[in-house]
């Protein structure tokens, strides 16, 4: 997937069931719920065949409790690398966050817990890159000399405040619908990697026909750069982290988030972050 990119459509196979089976008899009617303007309805009844595959499990409510977080202990993790159980489980908290600032829309919750100690100013592409989200979303222009943390908050006020049937409401752990795979990267690529996911992984929660891959809008970098860190000791420990997610509104996607951990500072820092769906659009702001 090119950075460049803002929404790939996937290609392959993908077999509707339950529910979805209806409208491949019933041409003349659509899946419901929002879809992408314009998009085919081909195209809309395999995003559909493919919500109702990953829907095909069970779910656990996100909520902010210790029993919560006890669950999420238990989502399958793939380690091929060194590391020890402290930062696995700075992972698993980082994960447990966002699920649950997510869940609540609350902006306080996620600069508490998250974006508050991450006020690294963005470099030139990543400004680039939120002026293209904000014109995408807003349909207006960015007022020169703009800075991050206005700018982060209208997206996520307009993405869970404004939009409350987008929040995040219950999130599937089991084997089919949640990974943590960590490993080494030797490369820095803008590019999102699927290195440590297999074949059948990817055909399930990346491509396959029904898919469509929106990447994050990105305020709060790293200190120092995946591509720094590379350059400087040839590899970087790295995490791949997907959760099927199902909001307020029943929509079902699959959200990855990829991480590189800092070797100096020991911190879990975020690389990016996709949304297969082929519902409108999410910003996913990060």
């Amino acid at each position: 997937m090119k950075r460049s990119t803002l929404v790939i459509l996937g290609a392959g196979a993908c077999v509707g069931v339950g529910v979805a089976a209806v409208f491949w008899w019933r041409p003349e009617r659509l899946p419901p719920g929002r879809w992408i303007e314009g998009m085919p309805t081909e195209k809309i009844r395999a995003g559909w065949a493919k919500e109702q595959a990953w829907s095909d499990q069970p779910f656990t409510p996100i909520r902010d409790t210790e029993d919560f977080m006890a669950k999420l202990r238990e989502v399958r993790t793939r380690i091929d690398v060194s590391l020890s159980p402290k930062r696995v489980e700075a992972l698993r908290r980082i994960v447990y966050d966002q699920l649950v600032c997510r869940h609540s829309g609350s902006l306080d919750c996620y600069m508490q817990h998250f974006a508050g100690s991450r006020q690294n100013p963005l470099d030139d592409e990543g400004r680039r890159w939120v002026e293209q989200y904000y014109h995408f979303r807003f349909h207006r222009e960015l007022a020169a000399g703009w800075t991050e943390q206005p700018v982060f908050d209208e997206f996520w006020r307009n993405e869970y405040e404004e939009n409350p049937g987008q929040r995040f409401d219950a999130v599937a752990l089991g084997p089919r619908g949640a990974l943590i795979a960590i490993g080494k990267v030797r490369a820095a690529s803008p590019n999102p990697p699927e290195f440590f996911f297999t074949e059948k992984e990817i055909d399930r929660w990346v491509a396959g026909r029904g898919s469509g891959l929106w990447g994050a809008a990105q305020f709060h970098p790293g200190l120092r750069s995946l591509s720094s860190i590379i350059e400087e000791r040839g590899e970087c420990t790295y995490a791949e982290v997907v959760m099927t997610v199902k909001s307020v509104n029943g929509e079902v996607r699959c959200w990855f988030t990829y991480w590189y951990l800092d070797p100096i500072d020991h911190q879990w820092q975020l690389h990016a972050a996709v949304i297969n769906s082929l519902r409108p659009r999410y910003p996913i702001p990060m």
